[in-house]
């Protein structure tokens, strides 16, 4: 099995090392000009931004060639997913892939512009993220085929966050970026960003307009320098079992 994955703070890493499988994160994938995967499972996991599937995650479907007859997913979230599996369903279509199994988990939503990480970190317990984790590992050892069932108003509400969706590739969040003095230059954000879009200069980050919104550099900094102009907490989030390594090594283009 093979289990491929994109990962920002840790979410959607955590959710495949526990199904299991060799796994495989997309921004190492997209390094690559063979992007061909072949496995008699396949399996792709990734957050939900802004009850949509991410622009990232549609231009990775339209480069990659996926081969199996078991394809599934999962689709990672903290908020509200909408009609994200559906979505998924239909942009599978279009390039050719069939997916057999769409299913979702409720994480802990860490979206800083939005929400207090402090009161979020209490709302969903390790417990009942690894019970959902079991349950779906349960069904894909069993190549269970089902698809998301998502009525009128999931449909409804994924389709007017398009209208409006601000996640596209480009300036992105970096325009409300603050850098605090308390940055020391040391790199870690040119490193956990998947689209190379950081770089050092003067000691201090520069962005350039490939920003996807994720905000790996702003949850991963070690010196919590990296501040939104309106940010409804100060307070960081990664996955507490995956480590800044493993971001880095999933993440990092640069190399």
């Amino acid at each position: 099995m093979t289990v491929i994955y994109f990962t920002a703070t840790g979410n959607s890493l955590y959710v495949a090392k526990n199904i299991g499988g060799n796994l495989l994160s997309i921004p190492q994938i997209l390094k690559k000009e063979e992007r061909k995967i072949q496995d008699d499972v396949i399996g792709l996991i990734f957050p939900v931004y802004g009850l949509c599937v991410p622009p990232y995650i549609k231009e990775f479907l339209g480069k990659v060639t996926l081969q199996s007859d078991y394809i599934f997913s999962i689709l990672t979230y903290g908020f509200y997913e909408g009609a994200t599996g559906k979505e998924l369903l239909e942009i599978g279509r279009k390039n050719g892939i069939q997916f057999s199994y769409i299913n979702e988990i409720k994480m802990v939503e860490n979206y800083l512009p939005a929400y207090e990480m402090e009161r979020e970190k209490k709302k969903r317990t390790k417990q009942e993220i690894d019970s959902c984790i079991e349950k779906i590992k349960q069904d894909i050892m069993e190549k269970r085929h089902w698809i998301l069932k998502e009525g009128p108003f999931a449909s409804f509400m994924t389709k007017c966050h398009e209208k409006w969706y601000h996640y596209h590739v480009g300036e992105g969040v970096t325009k409300d970026y603050q850098i605090a003095d308390v940055c020391s230059g040391c790199g870690i954000c040119t490193k956990v960003c998947p689209m190379g879009n950081i770089h050092i200069k003067s000691g201090k980050p520069v962005f350039k307009e490939q920003c996807m919104s994720c905000l790996a550099c702003i949850q991963n900094c070690p010196k919590q320098a990296i501040h939104l102009t309106k940010e409804k907490s100060e307070v960081r989030f990664r996955n507490e079992d995956i480590s800044l390594v493993e971001v880095i090594e999933s993440n990092n283009t640069l190399n």
